[in-house]
């Protein structure tokens, strides 16, 4: 009985123009008048949409304004379906980038880089690589699977790298003021980190190594995409191997 209850309740509310009800609703408490212009159908088109949301319990109509918004379930319907807009927007990403060996907490987070600015193209990947690297002031976490310059002189510098590229370690030392890394034998991610607050995160392509030819770029300490990023380096933190146990 509870799946067809989910079933059904997804049926009547992934209609399109149900799906736009809700977004305006979401926003503000709105009228009729308002949502039938919004959504451009007939009064009784609109009339039977919103009669079937009402009916599952996601929209309610205050008796005095006549305002129709969101129910407190309605709401939480709502924003469990933020992620599935995200992955949908980002098809063209996702069909082409394996990022199912993150862990579940990982990946709920995951819509969190629709804050992100998305980069295309090797030329202003590279290029914003660059840039954020050289506004870095005094640290920079590096997560690469090929030896890319790793900030400028100055900088202490925390990676995550394949072994392989511990033979840089000594012309790395000769421009870092300190340096700590983390090793993996093989590395499916990018990241960048700043200490000023600007990240860049690299998806790997389908079952090979990081894409350099897309990113995601956050600028802001404070968008909850830099939070997610740094996360995400946490683990790879966490559980990798440090160099004296190799």
């Amino acid at each position: 009985m509870m799946q067809d209850t989910w079933k059904q309740v997804l049926a009547d509310i992934c209609h399109p123009t149900r799906l736009q009800i809700l977004s305006i609703v979401q926003k503000s408490p709105s009228n009729f008048s308002n949502i039938a212009t919004q959504v451009a159908l007939s009064n009784s088109e609109v009339s039977r949409h919103l009669n079937r949301l009402f009916d599952q319990g996601v929209l309610e109509k205050d008796a005095k304004s006549r305002q129709i918004s969101l129910t407190k379930y309605g709401a939480l319907i709502h924003h469990s379906l933020v992620p599935l807009h995200f992955f949908c927007e980002f098809k063209h990403i996702f069909t082409k980038h394996d990022i199912l060996d993150l862990p579940e907490f990982l990946l709920a987070d995951l819509p969190l880089l629709k804050n992100a600015e998305f980069i295309k193209g090797t030329g202003p990947v590279m290029f914003k690589m660059q840039e954020i690297t050289e506004r870095a002031q005094k640290s920079l976490k590096m997560m690469v699977d090929q030896p890319f310059p790793f900030g400028k002189v100055g900088t202490s510098v925390e990676f995550i790298v394949p072994p392989s590229l511990m033979a840089m370690r000594d012309k790395i030392e000769k421009n870092s003021l300190t340096i700590d890394a983390r090793l993996y034998d093989f590395v499916r991610y990018s990241i960048c980190i700043t200490d000023n607050g600007e990240a860049l995160l690299f998806l790997p392509k389908n079952e090979t190594n990081p894409d350099f030819e897309s990113c995601f770029y956050v600028s802001s300490p404070q968008n909850p995409a830099f939070l997610f990023i740094c996360q995400i380096w946490d683990h790879f933190w966490k559980n990798g191997k440090k160099i004296e146990e190799i």
